[in-house]
């Protein structure tokens, strides 16, 4: 395939291999400063978008999404390098960081995408 796509957060495994736990997307070995800078940089933007799909979207559609995640006990996004909690953090290009104590985190699994074709 051409282009990149990394999942995140929780995953049931493969079709043929079904195995719960937390997505591995790193293809090389990195630093766990690294892993852990970039995954929290992944799950803010996840976040903001799960923040204003909230404001955007029919009322009705969250609250149902919502309530089936709830009741299934199913856990807030996070990684493997940072774990889950109901609070995130976003930096801006000055590097000055906007933390968000409280804030709910967004649903359990994301993929993000670049230039990728099927």
């Amino acid at each position: 395939h051409m282009g990149k796509m990394v999942q995140l957060g929780y995953n049931a495994g493969q079709l043929n291999a079904r195995v719960w736990g937390l997505a591995k997307s790193w293809l090389r070995i990195v630093s766990p400063e690294l892993m852990a800078t970039q995954d929290e940089d992944v799950l803010a933007a996840m976040n903001l978008f799960w923040c204003a799909a909230s404001v955007v979207m029919p009322e009705e559609l969250i609250t149902e999404i919502t309530k089936v995640l709830t009741e299934e006990s199913m856990p807030f996004m996070a990684t493997r390098s940072i774990p889950e909690y109901t609070s995130w953090t976003i930096e801006d290009e000055t590097g000055l960081r906007y933390h968000f104590p409280g804030m709910s985190r967004c649903p359990p699994e994301g993929y993000i995408t670049q230039d990728y074709q099927a």
